[in-house]
């Protein structure tokens, strides 16, 4: 992680997980719904691996560190072209 990632809390911010994860989402994969699951803070220094999993209605992307201690778990559920939604 870079420094332009901390936040005032010298933590990665929230947001950049999330932003980080959708671009590591499939090309054509349409956001239904999107949930994140922050289990421990990555500071300056720590090096992310991401894992992503993905079935036919969702991907999920995890963030964790040489040892496999999880940063944050961001799932998105993909949306079915057939079936309408507000965006």
């Amino acid at each position: 992680m870079i420094a332009s990632q901390i936040d005032v809390y010298q933590h990665m911010n929230n947001a950049m997980y999330v932003q980080l994860a959708q671009e590591l989402l499939p090309e054509n994969f349409d956001i239904l719904q999107m949930r994140a699951e922050y289990i421990n803070a990555a500071v300056l220094g720590d090096t992310m691996y991401p894992y992503l999993f993905e079935d036919e209605n969702r991907c999920i992307i995890t963030f964790r560190n040489e040892e496999q201690k999880p940063f944050a778990n961001i799932e998105f559920l993909k949306s079915d072209s057939k079936t309408p939604h507000n965006n």
